[in-house]
């Protein structure tokens, strides 16, 4: 073996046994020692990302590249790189154009694969993922991408397919958890139902197995099925902390306060100090206005884990509804140097711009920011009405559900389970090529900005990574929300109640600042009337919700989130 590849294994041992530091102090060596070469600056690229010093692996590997232009595993690892520091679209790049050198690259199909599952493009991942099971066909790995991307898809029964000829690869029990979201997702819930309750015991698929099989119930108004269904993993939660933290958050999310209170008591005692636990302690704190207690709790829980975003997430919300603005700001400061693009820590740090007096406008800009476009008429109907009133009959169809599903913020409606995406409707499809007018106008009109949270994200292109429909029966409304993977959002008026003609009363009506906790002086300050047909589309980070409404009427709306998109 040469001296260069005794090398290079010495250090490449060092990076894979996790000694990052004497991989570090072996690998610059050989960086000075062996100049421009692309295997040393390439894992020199993957130690600087193992000890999180990214400009360090980005120099390496610009200088790999300016010696080897054409070197595919170092265009690889950039889009690496690009993922580890959420740019998105120069990931995408970096790794299309391995493969556009390397079309055999295995470990580009993979990370280009996983990138476009991660993304939300899962017609794009399918061709990559079956290229990658034909020389592995029993990868966990690949299987379940393969799973998730048919489903989301809207292809069901060949996902089904798929899982019955992997028995080999799972275990009994997870293998039920991913039949259970197939089943679900085709909306076949008397299977989703058997497969959920043979996960629940699953390692992996466990706590979102017992979450959907209580969903299911609860969505289909069976609320007893749904705590009898709950109440009978007693012996589970007392072993499995996450499985605890489901059925807690279950009881309050379904408004059982008393059963959720009793199940935390039962889980303070089993699972003492668990992170998992106490966010949920938090949580309950929060939803009985008792903030204070629910910041005390957070802060205890980022003792045993400093640092965890998602624990910092709730303890920010806290932080904000007790009036500690500080410590959360320094939080959403600190989060957004790892998450720049994080929508919901976008929207704490205005929110806590506006809590201290300071003038936010410039994440609030409504005169720019915020904007309604009145769709032209699909080809193939007279009027817009027309169209809409075929889009609701539609929509309609693909709301089978009785009630709210818990985790989102429709109150008193039902949505979609798919996203719309994949729904092969005619109909839906055309709604879809009448809103790239209104967006290519909207991208055009809020510009480009390197320094602000929406317009820097602007490459003139954009995709819709998500669509749902939501119906509300009268009272209903959606909370103060934002939507955490959009960077454009949006509300299309498909059909409305006549109480929004009322421009006093201003029933159904989205309003936009407002947070979904409460703190003092933070009330909503824009409010938009919805009109047939019209589409309003807003930064993602903003808070939105809407206003009750009476009446006998329902409300349907089409909203979707939008991300930054390559040219074509």
């Amino acid at each position: 073996m040469k001296i260069h590849d005794q090398n290079l294994s010495q250090a490449y041992y060092l990076y894979t046994t996790d000694k990052f530091d004497e991989a570090e102090a072996l690998i610059s060596q050989l960086i000075l020692t062996f100049e421009g070469e692309p295997d040393f600056l390439r894992l020199g690229a993957l130690i600087s990302i193992a000890r999180h010093d990214l400009p360090t692996a980005h120099k390496r590997l610009v200088k790999g590249l300016s010696h080897h232009p054409d070197n595919a595993p170092l265009y690889n690892t950039l889009g690496t790189l690009f993922e580890k520091s959420h740019q998105d679209l120069e990931a995408e790049k970096s790794f299309q154009k391995a493969l556009s050198i390397d079309a055999d690259l295995r470990d580009a199909q993979f990370n280009l694969a996983f990138h476009y599952m991660r993304t939300g493009q899962p017609i794009k991942a399918l061709p990559l993922i079956k290229t990658l099971r034909k020389t592995t066909p029993e990868d966990k790995a690949l299987i379940t991408a393969h799973v998730n991307a048919l489903v989301e898809t809207e292809q069901h029964s060949s996902a089904i397919s798929v899982l019955n000829l992997a028995t080999k690869s799972y275990d009994a029990h997870d293998l039920a958890g991913l039949k259970a979201r197939v089943y679900f997702q085709s909306g076949d819930f008397k299977k989703a139902l058997l497969e959920s309750k043979a996960a629940v015991t699953s390692n992996i698929y466990g706590e979102t197995s017992l979450s959907l099989g209580a969903q299911i119930h609860l969505m289909r108004d069976q609320k007893d099925k749904a705590l009898d269904y709950l109440a009978g993993y007693e012996t589970h939660a007392r072993e499995n902390a996450k499985i605890a933290a489901v059925q807690i958050k279950t009881y309050r999310l379904a408004g059982e306060f008393e059963l959720a209170n009793t199940a935390l008591e039962k889980a303070l005692k089993s699972h003492d100090k668990n992170p998992v636990i106490l966010v949920e302690k938090a949580e309950i704190e929060i939803a009985q206005n008792t903030p204070d207690k629910a910041y005390g709790t957070m802060i205890e829980a980022l003792k045993i884990k400093p640092g965890d975003l998602s624990l910092m997430a709730v303890m920010a919300r806290a932080a904000m509804a007790s009036g500690n603005v500080e410590p959360c700001m320094i939080a959403a400061e600190h989060a957004l140097k790892q998450v720049p693009h994080n929508q919901f820590w976008i929207a704490m740090l205005a929110t806590g711009g506006r809590f201290k007096g300071q003038n936010h406008k410039y994440y609030y800009d409504y005169a720019n920011l915020l904007q309604a476009y009145d769709i032209y008429t699909p080809a193939g109907y007279s009027s817009i009405d027309d169209f809409n009133q075929a889009l609701k009959a539609e929509l309609v169809k693909l709301h089978d559900f009785k009630k709210q599903p818990l985790d989102q913020s429709v109150r008193g409606g039902v949505q979609t389970r798919q996203s719309l995406l994949y729904v092969d409707n005619p109909v839906i499809n055309a709604f879809f090529d009448a809103i790239k007018q209104p967006l290519d106008s909207y991208m055009s009109l809020v510009g480009q900005d390197p320094r602000h949270p929406l317009r820097r994200r602007n490459t003139g292109h954009c995709r819709v990574n998500s669509a749902w429909s939501v119906l509300l029966q009268a009272g209903g409304h959606h909370v103060n929300h934002i939507h955490p993977e959009g960077w454009i959002s949006s509300s299309y008026y498909v059909d409305l109640p006549d109480e929004v003609q009322d421009e006093d009363k201003r029933e159904g009506w989205i309003k936009f600042g407002e947070p979904p906790f409460k703190a003092p002086g933070l009330t909503a300050e824009k409010f938009i009337k919805p009109i047939k047909g019209r589409l309003v589309l807003f930064p993602s980070y903003m808070w939105h919700g809407t206003t009750t409404f009476s009446g006998t009427q329902t409300r349907l709306t089409l909203p979707f989130d939008v991300v930054p998109a390559l040219p074509k």
